[in-house]
């Protein structure tokens, strides 16, 4: 077996300069090269800050700018903190100017809120009208003869209310009640002779809230406070409105049962289940 060749003093020299400890290089790229900095390698006392690198100390008398290792550079990826903190700035610098835009336009937009809220009490008003006149289908909605009227709260999603409900009888003697709430799309708290009445729609909102873990003492609180927002909102008189929750719980619970699979359904013989929670 040949013995292995003595290394030369070169050869030597060279392992032992191998094998001993050195401090690893990071080869720059030509994108390195260009932006010699990446996140956090510039941050003071590192090993890669240079002397002529700005330190956080030399921002400190310009407002609103971030340190020096927070601010982009082409080649950063931004980190979920940088992202916040930019769009926390984006609205503090876009929140006065629109502060102001509402206080400006006031005015206008409680007009507009009014003009709305008198809308909807036309429509509610209208929508009962109109089942009257088709209540008794042989006899002409002329020969309809007003015997008596009620007002009652009414609920919606949007606003609240205070309706007549009207008690009209016809010569053939077929209408001679009250005009059901159910005729106009709504729900009373009781059957005969309700004193609040609600809209589908609120009570459809109650029942997603419900099942999510809301009360109804939650739910009532929430929208009692609302419509107080709004009644101030439009520059009006507090009306006092309180949705009770126990009333608000009864309706619900006789309403949920026998509710239509459609608004498009209402004033037709399309009682069919809808949902259940």
């Amino acid at each position: 077996m040949a013995r292995p060749r003595p290394l030369t003093e070169e050869e030597a020299a060279r392992s032992a300069a191998c094998s001993g400890p050195q401090r690893r290089v990071r080869q720059r790229t030509q994108r390195d090269a260009a932006f010699p900095h990446r996140p956090g390698d510039i941050s003071p006392g590192s090993s890669d800050h240079e002397a002529g690198d700005p330190v956080e100390s030399d921002l400190g008398s310009q407002e609103g700018q971030l340190p020096v290792h927070m601010q982009w550079r082409p080649h950063q990826r931004l980190s979920y903190e940088d992202v916040l903190w930019r769009k926390e700035e984006v609205w503090r610098q876009a929140l006065p100017e629109m502060r102001q835009g509402l206080i400006s336009r006031a005015p206008y937009i409680a007009a507009h809120k009014r003009q709305q809220h008198a809308a909807n009490q036309q429509q509610i008003e209208h929508a009962i009208a109109h089942a009257l006149s088709i209540a008794c289908t042989d006899c002409p909605a002329t020969s309809l003869t007003l015997i008596s009227q009620r007002e009652v709260e009414c609920w919606t999603l949007a606003d609240f209310h205070r309706v007549q409900l009207l008690t009209m009888v016809c010569p053939c003697g077929q209408l001679q009640h009250e005009l059901p709430p159910t005729h106009i799309g709504f729900f009373g708290n009781t059957p005969d002779q309700p004193k609040v009445i609600f809209e589908a729609y609120l009570l459809r909102s109650f029942r997603h809230s419900w099942v999510t873990g809301m009360s109804a003492s939650n739910f009532c609180s929430a929208m009692t406070r609302l419509q107080e927002d709004r009644e101030s909102e439009r520059g009006q008189e507090l009306s006092g409105a309180v949705l009770d929750d126990s009333t608000m719980w009864e309706a619900f619970r006789q309403w949920n049962p026998v509710q239509i699979r459609s608004p498009d359904s209402v004033g037709t013989t399309d009682f069919s289940p809808g949902r259940f929670w």
